[in-house]
């Protein structure tokens, strides 16, 4: 795999121009938005939706995990 690519837990990657390290700090914050929305391993579409929402805030410089975390449950909020 390049430095831009990785393979989530469920399978799927992520090629968004990260490295490696970037993506393995957002995993765990995925996976635990992932968990409070219940959003299930095979509902990729919507597992994708919380991995891009995380993703453009740490993009945006919202690098805290509080800041990612309310960036993936936006979701939730409409």
């Amino acid at each position: 795999m390049s430095a831009a690519t990785t393979r989530w837990t469920d399978g799927s990657e992520a090629h968004q121009g990260f490295e490696p390290h970037e993506l393995e700090s957002m995993q765990p914050i995925i996976e635990a938005v992932c968990l409070e929305l219940g959003v299930t391993a095979r509902e990729k579409s919507r597992r994708k939706a919380v991995a891009d929402r995380v993703m453009a805030a740490y993009s945006r410089g919202s690098r805290l995990p509080l800041n990612m975390v309310s960036a993936g449950l936006a979701e939730h909020r409409v």
